[in-house]
């Protein structure tokens, strides 16, 4: 065995380990030193509250496209129950988007709002006439 002491290599301190920011992001929001967590500074999410309000807008969307696929709008228009839910969604992420600052998410925010308001609107429409077709065709 060698008796000569390990070198360790001389490493110079590093105050940021990760680079949390966000580029555009207000000072506002970043968090005073004494209270972030000692890995980084993320310890929120950036997207704001009308987000996840918004990408069920969507998703409901996305069933209302395929449930007349798997048979399940039939007769009673079980298509109008997500459609309006999309519409309900889309409409509570803008009122959330418009009540808090905004962020670099906001425009995400409001294009996926839009597209389930405006996909929810029209999925309705739909399985109301569709509905209303099938109620009146004697079979």
């Amino acid at each position: 065995m060698s008796t000569q002491p390990q070198l360790q290599p001389q490493m110079a301190p590093v105050q940021h380990p990760y680079d949390m920011t966000t580029p555009g992001e207000p000072a506002g929001y970043r968090i005073p030193a004494q209270y972030r967590r000692p890995l980084g500074e993320f310890p929120r999410d950036k997207r704001r509250a009308g987000w996840f309000y918004a990408f069920a807008s969507v998703t409901s969307l996305i069933l209302t496209i395929f449930m007349p696929l798997t048979g399940l709008s039939g007769i009673f228009g079980l298509t109008a129950i997500p459609s309006v839910a999309a519409v309900v969604l889309g409409i509570v992420a803008l009122v959330k988007l418009g009540r808090y600052p905004q962020t670099i998410y906001a425009g995400k925010t409001k294009v996926c709002a839009w597209v389930g308001i405006i996909g929810g609107v029209l999925g309705t429409l739909i399985a109301l006439s569709l509905t209303v077709l099938f109620i009146t065709i004697d079979f």
